[in-house]
């Protein structure tokens, strides 16, 4: 019995460790979510919402230059703009950073797909020269084999009866 009873209190404390660990681990995340939901939570001021319509604006603005077509952002942020001046900012500011992000993602896609041709063009002929070259030095040693290989039985053979015939039909003129 004493050997039982010397497991018990060990297992116990086992238990009991094992719970505080898990006790540790689920507070800590308790208090990761509580602090990130008063991030979230926190009301953008004024001065936020107004620069973040600003720097939608001026993105805006640099997309229609590149030649984007921009009407939906444009009423989006006219809308921003009615929820700023009807004095919900952080409606405004919310609404303002994802145009944001939106017209930024456009302007890239579009910048990637001026550049994307000058890019693959020069891949492509690297890749085109490697094949050729370690294919085609493959395929002409083939070629090379099957030649000899096709060519290598057959003998000259010259017609002695025909050179012979027109030096009788030369001497025969000069007579």
């Amino acid at each position: 019995m004493s050997k039982d009873n010397k497991t018990i209190p060990q297992v116990r404390s086992k238990k009991i460790i094992q719970f505080f660990f898990l006790l540790v681990i689920v507070a800590t995340s308790i208090q990761l979510t509580l602090s990130n939901t008063v991030m979230i939570t926190e009301a953008a001021t004024q001065t936020e919402a107004f620069e973040s319509i600003t720097t939608a604006f001026e993105k805006i603005e640099q997309a229609s230059r590149e030649g984007i077509d921009v009407q939906t952002f444009i009423d989006d942020l006219n809308t921003a703009l009615s929820k700023y001046h009807e004095g919900d900012f952080d409606g405004a500011y919310d609404l303002a950073e994802s145009i944001l992000v939106d017209v930024t993602e456009t302007l890239n896609n579009a910048r990637w797909g001026k550049v994307f041709p000058y890019v693959i063009i020069p891949i492509n002929i690297v890749l085109i020269a490697g094949i050729i070259v370690f294919f085609g030095r493959n395929i002409l040693g083939w070629f090379r084999r099957k030649r000899d290989e096709e060519y290598l039985d057959l003998e000259i053979v010259y017609q002695t009866d025909a050179l012979e015939e027109e030096k009788k039909e030369e001497a025969a003129t000069t007579e």
